[in-house]
C-alpha cells in the first residue's frame, strides 16, 4: 500500500549544506565535490578542504537552483552553494535510488529555473511512497530496489560486438520538417499534476523513463507506434511509445507517422530530434508551430526521399541492439 508524505516527515534532518566556490579550490583534491549538475552524481571535480568543513555522507542531495537533481552521497563531500542535504539513518544505497526517483520526478515537474526550491515550502512538497503502520516503508524500497539491480546485470550479451556502419560516409543527407514526416497533435487528456494509480500509462514533461511520470485508471487515448516530445519542462525530450498511452495536453505533443514507424527508426529520429535540444528552454517553448518547422537532417535516397531502411538497417548494426524489444 502507498500513502502520501510530506518530504519534512520521511527525513529526520533537512538542511542546506555548507558551500564552497569550486573556482577558489584546487580541483586535484581526494574528496568530491558535488555541484548544481544533473548528472555524474552532482560530482564536479575532486578538491580539498578541512575535514570540518565536509558535508557528512550517507545523505541525499538536491541543487536548490539551476538543474534540479536528487542524488545518493555515500561518501563526505564538499558541497557547492544552494545544496540541499536531505537525512535518514535507516536509509542506504538501495532504499536512496527508489526516493531519489520518485523526488525526481516532483523535481521535473514543480521547479524550474524561474521557480528554484525554497526549504521551507519544499519540506511541505507531497512525495508517495510504500508505506508500512503509517509511515514510510524503507524495507520495502530496499527490498525492490536489490531485486531489480542485481538482476542478471553482469549476463547481458550480445551478438553484435563490432559496429561496421559509418554515417560519416553516408553520401545522402537531406532536410525534412517533421511536420512532413509526422501528423503532430495534442491529446486531449486531463492534465495531472500529481501520478495516479492505475494500468495506463501517462507520458508527462521528463527527460526520464521514457517519458512516464506515472500510472493511471483511464482508458488509453493514443495509440501504440507513435513518439512523444516535450514542449515544457524537459523541453525537446523525446520518446518512442510502443504502448498504448495518455499523456498530458499542456507539455507534450504527439508524432503520428506519415510512414512504416518501428523501434529502430524510431531511436534514430529520437536521437536527431533531441541534438535540437540546445535551441529550447524554459524560456523559449516547443510549441505546435515550432515543432512543425523544427528541421532534422536525415540519410536520404538519390530522389529526395528518406531512406527508412538505410536508417533501420544502421540501428540494427548496432552493439546490444539485438537486445531491441
Amino acid at each position: 500500500m502507498n500513502k502520501n508524505f510530506f518530504i519534512k516527515d520521511v527525513f529526520e534532518e533537512i538542511s542546506i549544506a555548507k558551500s564552497f566556490d569550486k573556482n577558489q579550490l584546487n580541483q586535484n583534491g581526494q574528496y568530491p565535490f558535488v555541484g548544481r549538475s544533473s548528472s555524474n552524481n552532482g560530482l564536479q571535480c575532486y578538491s580539498d578542504v578541512s575535514p570540518e568543513d565536509l558535508t557528512k555522507g550517507n545523505c541525499i542531495t538536491i541543487s536548490m537552483v539551476g538543474t534540479f537533481k536528487a542524488f545518493w552521497q555515500p561518501k563526505d563531500f564538499i558541497a557547492s552553494q544552494n545544496i540541499l542535504v536531505l537525512r535518514n539513518k535507516y536509509i542506504n544505497f538501495y532504499s536512496a535510488l527508489y526516493l531519489c526517483t520518485v523526488l525526481n520526478v516532483l523535481l521535473e515537474q514543480k521547479y524550474t529555473y524561474n521557480r528554484p526550491i525554497q526549504k521551507n515550502k519544499f519540506i511541505n512538497e507531497i512525495i508517495n511512497l510504500p508505506a508500512k503502520n503509517n509511515k514510510p516503508d524503507i524495507e520495502f524500497m530496499h527490498n525492490y530496489i536489490k531485486s531489480i539491480y542485481n538482476k542478471n546485470s553482469k549476463n547481458i550479451k550480445t551478438n553484435i560486438n563490432i559496429n561496421n556502419s559509418k554515417l560519416k560516409d553516408l553520401k545522402y543527407w537531406k532536410e525534412f520538417k517533421l511536420s512532413e514526416l509526422f501528423d503532430i497533435s495534442v491529446s486531449k487528456d486531463e492534465n495531472l499534476q500529481h501520478s495516479n494509480f492505475g494500468k495506463t500509462i501517462y507520458i508527462g514533461s521528463s527527460s526520464e523513463n521514457n517519458g512516464i511520470t506515472g500510472y493511471i485508471d483511464a482508458k488509453p487515448s493514443q495509440k501504440e507506434n507513435t513518439i512523444t516530445i516535450a514542449r515544457n519542462g524537459s523541453v525537446c525530450s523525446t520518446f518512442y511509445q510502443s504502448k498504448p498511452y495518455c499523456s498530458s495536453p499542456d507539455d507534450i505533443r504527439i508524432l503520428t507517422p506519415k510512414f512504416n514507424l518501428n523501434v529502430y527508426i524510431a531511436l534514430f529520429i529520437k536521437t536527431v530530434i533531441e541534438k535540437e535540444k540546445f535551441k529550447y528552454a524554459y524560456g523559449r517553448k516547443l510549441g505546435t508551430k515550432r515543432i512543425q518547422n523544427l528541421k532534422i537532417k536525415l540519410p536520404s535516397k538519390k530522389d529526395g526521399t528518406v531512406d527508412f531502411e538505410y536508417i533501420e538497417n544502421y540501428i540494427k548494426s548496432l552493439p546490444y541492439s539485438d537486445l531491441i524489444k
